[in-house]
């Protein structure tokens, strides 16, 4: 028969919080240092996806901007990845809303669908610019579309992008 006794060396024993547990004479002492880490939470654990906006978050055409009828024209957004994943192959901006003076007309700027597409990576605290294709309609009038990021598993995150314009003829 063999003796297997061994002296443990911590008591595992449960002991009340803010009491430091029984270290045994001889044993090393091991002293935790603290790594400040921001983390974004939820009640369930840090966000993966979020995204703030820019400065400033129109890069170009701000709302209200004048566009001639029929003119392709690229809004460009500035945003910030404030999450703590990396937005790669996958992440893209879509569509989800607008308004018209057309009745009926659900795209008045013919927005592609999607109409961004992650290319290069974004790292948690990186930005990025986020372009969209348009073409003014060929009727006078003032129009919108709202967009919002989705991620690689087709859940929409952020807050919307909105181009608003002004359309007239020459």
């Amino acid at each position: 028969l063999i003796n297997l006794n061994v002296t443990p060396l911590i008591n595992l024993e449960a002991t009340p919080i803010g009491t430091a547990p029984t270290l045994i004479p001889g044993a090393p002492t091991l002293i935790p240092t603290l790594t400040p880490v921001k983390l974004l939470t939820t009640p369930s654990g840090p966000i993966c996806d979020e995204m703030t906006y820019g400065s400033p978050v129109d890069v170009n055409y701000p709302d209200g901007s004048t566009v001639k009828a029929g003119y392709n024209f690229d809004k460009i957004w500035r945003v910030y990845n404030t999450g703590v994943c990396t937005w790669d192959e996958g992440y893209i901006l879509i569509p989800v809303g607008s308004t018209s003076t057309r009745s009926g007309d659900n795209n008045p700027l013919d927005a592609a669908n999607p109409a961004w597409e992650a290319k290069t990576k974004v790292e948690p605290g990186g930005v990025v610019d986020i372009g969209v294709r348009l073409t003014a309609p060929l009727a006078n009038g003032e129009y919108s579309t709202t967009f919002i990021l989705r991620n690689d598993r087709g859940v929409n995150f952020g807050g919307p992008l909105t181009v608003i314009i002004v359309v007239k003829g020459d």
